[in-house]
């Protein structure tokens, strides 16, 4: 899917088929409320709509700048126009393109900590992957300053 700025997102339907051409998940566009819209195929080759909400994932540390071997809590919180994501659903937490862990949503929020950062200016994301009705989001990098 392509955004109004031209950033594309990849997403998959939960129960959707596997192929580009066959099956698979296909957007068709944004609607006026700004949800994506479009259709998938199941494993029984049945076509289904859908309309996704699009969703907010914001990110905060509980200590910045921090110390080498220090615990720092990080927590993610996803928000859309629908009310939160699912509890139990899950959130990745990432150092560019390393992935720290996952956290498990509870009432929209994840957390995850860590003391294994290392020593400089870490860039850390939190990524919400779409479910059945939200659109999945990455929240703007959060530099971590991690002093020796």
């Amino acid at each position: 899917m392509r955004s109004s700025k031209g950033v594309i997102t990849d997403f998959s339907i939960p129960g959707a088929s596997a192929g580009a051409l066959i099956g698979g998940t296909g957007s068709i566009g944004i609607n006026t409320a700004g949800k994506v819209t479009g259709a998938y195929l199941d494993s029984s080759s049945i076509a289904h709509g859908f309309i996704l909400t699009p969703t907010t994932t914001t990110l905060t540390s509980s200590l910045n700048p921090s110390n080498a071997g220090q615990s720092v809590m990080f927590t993610a919180k996803v928000t859309s126009s629908a009310g939160d994501p699912t509890n139990g659903e899950t959130v990745t937490f990432m150092d560019g393109t390393t992935v720290l862990g996952t956290g498990t949503l509870s009432a929209g929020e994840a957390t995850l900590t860590t003391s294994t950062l290392p020593v400089g200016t870490d860039e850390i994301t939190a990524v919400y992957a779409n479910d059945s009705s939200l659109l999945g989001s990455t929240s703007k990098a959060l530099k971590q300053v991690v002093k020796k």
